[in-house]
């Protein structure tokens, strides 16, 4: 029959066991999350680099079009910039609505999402 002290000592060392597998499974949580999170951010920021460029080339072709519908290229330039002001404007005034909270609930649901193991 085992003694006290034996079984005290195989309790301890299971306890052990199961809390350093805890704490390697929070580690690995961890770095999953964090992955995760930094390849979204990668991709928005990419997403955001590509759109820009996007917008950039289609102002040039709508200030030349404009440009010419109204026979002067300067002009044209004049109200797509006077129009990007205006969206640019409108975003500041709203950023919270429409930038602040939906990225920031979008990015605590990746880093919330609970996963079965």
């Amino acid at each position: 029959m085992k003694t006290l002290a034996e079984n005290f000592e195989r309790f301890v060392g299971e306890i052990t066991a199961a809390t350093d597998t805890k704490v390697e499974l929070v580690k690995l949580k961890t770095a999953k999350k964090t992955t995760e999170l930094l390849a979204t951010l990668l991709s928005i920021i990419v997403i955001f680099l590509i759109g820009i460029n996007g917008l950039f080339i289609f102002g040039i072709g709508a200030a030349h079009f404009i440009g010419g519908y109204v026979r002067n290229h300067d002009l044209g330039f004049f109200i797509v910039g006077g129009f990007y002001s205006i969206v640019f404007l409108v975003v500041i005034l709203a950023r919270r609505t429409l930038i602040i909270k939906p990225f920031t609930s979008y990015l605590q649901s990746k880093i919330v999402k609970d996963e079965s193991y």
